[in-house]
């Protein structure tokens, strides 16, 4: 019995894995596998110019989205508003200073305490058409002077 435990215990000893299977070697007449090459990154966009805002067209543009933002009642929408308010500070600003608003422009925004505030002074104050549009029929405004064609 204790013969038969030995040989059982030299027999585990010996038995191994088998050997992990090597991929075969490339033959000398295959072709080589394609290498990977890195696409070319895409063609570069032109810089807008950085348009320099005013300092108080910033103070219109902070209002603006602070009254936007207060007059949403639903949190997921006011969430979103959050989320925008840089980019809607940062378009009324580049609005106002490159539309050169007026002092009574900007004030009726300041003044505005609810979006429907806002919307009368965009009508109030509309931006200048421009410059290099030709003037046609169909895009003067209604009631505009002759003198001012």
């Amino acid at each position: 019995m204790r013969a038969l435990a030995l040989l059982v215990l030299l027999a585990a000893c010996d038995i191994q894995p088998p050997p992990k299977k090597q991929p075969p070697p490339a033959s000398p007449t295959a072709p080589e596998s394609p290498k990977f090459v890195a696409p070319a990154p895409p063609p570069m966009l032109p810089e807008q110019p950085k348009t320099e805002t005013t300092a108080e067209c910033i103070d219109v543009g902070k209002h603006v989205a602070a009254v936007f933002v207060s007059s949403v009642t639903d949190p997921a929408q006011k969430s979103v508003f959050e989320q925008e308010r840089t980019k809607i500070v940062k378009a009324t600003a580049e609005a106002c200073t490159t539309q050169a608003w007026s002092a009574e422009a900007r004030a009726c925004y300041m003044g505005a305490g609810a979006p429907a505030d806002i919307k009368a002074c965009e009508a109030k104050f509309p931006p200048p058409a421009p410059k290099n549009v030709p003037t046609t029929k169909s895009n003067i405004p209604p009631g505009t002077p002759a003198d001012q064609l």
